[in-house]
C-alpha cells in the first residue's frame, strides 16, 4: 500500500486557502496571530492524520487502499476528533475546555469544514458562548478566535449571519468590559471586525438586519480606541503596551468595517471622525501609529469613491505629518520600530497622495 503524505497535505492546504486568509487576519494585520495555525502547523497536523492510515487496511480485490479511500478514512478520523473536541467544551475542567478549544482551532484553521459546521452550528456556538461568558483569559481568547474561524468557514452560507447574531452580544460585552483582560478584549475586537466583515461582504447583507449589528459594533470599537486620542489639554495619553495593543486591534477592526458602509455614512464619518484619527499618529506605540496611518489611507480611498475631489480638512498638513513619519530617524525609537514605521508610512503617504493628485 503506497500513500503520498505530501501530496495529500498540499491538497488540503490548497482547499482551505480562503480560511487561512481570514484566520490569519487578512487585511487587518501583516502579523500572524499566535492562536492561528501556521502553514507548517497545518501541514504537520494533516500529515499526522494521514500517517496513521499506514496501519489501516481495506478489503478489496488487490488488498490496496486507493487515494479516494484514503480521503474518506482521513476525513472520518478528522471529523471524529473534532466531534470529541466539541463535546469536550462541556467539561467542568477549564484546562480540558482549553485543550478542546485548541483542537477545534487547529482543525478549523487547517481544513475546510463548512458542511460539518453547518450541520451543528447552533450547538457549537452555544458552547462558544459558554466559554466566553464563564471562562477566563486563554479560554476566552481561544473562544473568540474559534468564533471568527466559524464565520470564515461558513462564508456565504445563511447560517453565517446567525452565528454572528448568536455570538455578537457576548463579544461586544467583553470588548467594552474594562475589568476583562486587555488581551481578551483585543481578540474580541479582532473577531468582531472579521465576523462582521465576512457577513457584511455577502451580497444580501443590505437586505437583512446586518446594519443593526454593524453600526453598534463600529461605535463600540471607536469608544475603545478613542481613549488614545489626545486629552483635553492636547497631551498624548500614555498607556501600558497591552492597552495600546487593544486600541490597535479596535482601530483596525473599525477600519475594516469602514469599507462596508454606504456613501452617506462614509461622508458623515468623514465630517466627524476623520479629523480625529490623525491625533493617533502621535502615539508612543508604533503599532498604533501604523494602524492610524492605514486607517487614514482607507478612509481617504472610500471617501474619494463617494466624492472624487474629497480632500478633508487640511490635506497638506496631513501629508507633511505622514512624510515626517516616513522619514523618521529619531534615536529614542527602537531601530526595528523606525524601520517598520518608515516602510509602512511610505506606502500610506503614496496611497493618499497618488489617489488625489492623479485625479
Amino acid at each position: 500500500m503506497k500513500i503520498s503524505d505530501i501530496k495529500y497535505s498540499i491538497k488540503i492546504r490548497n482547499k482551505c486557502s480562503c480560511v487561512h486568509f481570514f484566520a490569519l487576519g487578512g487585511p487587518l494585520r501583516h502579523k500572524q496571530d499566535q492562536y492561528f495555525a501556521s502553514e507548517e502547523e497545518s501541514l504537520a497536523d494533516n500529515s499526522s492524520v494521514v500517517s496513521n492510515l499506514s496501519e489501516l487496511r481495506l478489503d478489496s480485490d488487490d488488498d490496496t487502499v486507493t487515494e479516494a479511500d484514503e480521503d474518506v478514512i482521513a476525513t472520518d478520523d478528522f471529523e471524529d476528533k473534532l466531534k470529541e473536541a466539541i463535546e469536550g467544551l462541556l467539561q467542568k475542567s477549564a484546562r480540558a475546555r482549553i485543550a478542546s478549544l485548541e483542537v477545534i482551532r487547529k482543525s478549523l484553521s487547517s481544513r475546510f469544514m463548512c458542511s460539518f459546521i453547518e450541520e451543528r452550528w447552533f450547538s457549537v456556538c452555544d458552547a462558544m458562548e459558554r466559554c466566553l461568558k464563564r471562562g477566563k483569559g486563554e479560554e476566552q481568547i481561544l473562544g473568540a478566535v474559534v468564533a471568527s474561524l466559524i464565520c470564515a468557514q461558513m462564508g456565504r452560507e445563511d447560517e453565517c449571519e446567525k452565528v454572528l447574531e448568536h455570538l455578537h452580544p457576548t463579544l461586544l460585552a467583553l470588548l467594552l468590559d474594562t475589568t476583562v483582560q486587555p488581551q481578551v478584549r483585543a481578540q474580541c475586537a479582532t473577531s468582531l471586525g472579521l465576523c462582521c466583515f465576512i457577513v457584511g461582504s455577502r451580497t444580501d447583507s443590505r437586505r437583512s438586519n446586518f446594519s443593526e449589528l454593524l453600526h453598534p459594533t463600529m461605535e463600540s470599537l471607536y469608544t475603545v480606541f478613542s481613549a488614545s486620542l489626545l486629552k483635553g489639554n492636547g497631551v498624548v495619553p500614555c498607556h501600558r503596551p497591552e492597552i495600546s495593543a487593544l486600541h490597535s486591534s479596535a482601530l483596525l477592526g473599525w477600519n475594516l468595517l469602514l469599507t462596508l458602509l454606504s456613501p452617506p455614512f462614509i461622508m458623515a464619518l468623514a465630517n466627524t471622525h476623520l479629523k480625529k484619527i490623525p491625533q493617533l499618529l502621535d502615539s508612543t506605540d508604533v503599532d498604533l501609529r501604523i494602524a492610524a496611518g492605514e486607517t487614514l489611507a482607507v478612509f481617504y480611498e472610500v471617501a474619494r469613491q463617494c466624492r472624487e475631489d474629497f480632500e478633508g480638512d487640511d490635506l497638506d498638513t496631513l501629508c507633511e505629518k505622514l512624510r515626517s513619519l516616513a522619514t523618521d530617524s529619531q534615536k529614542f525609537r527602537a531601530k526595528k520600530d523606525r524601520r517598520q514605521q518608515r516602510s509602512s508610512f511610505r506606502d500610506i503617504l503614496r496611497t493618499i497622495e497618488v489617489s488625489f493628485y492623479s485625479l
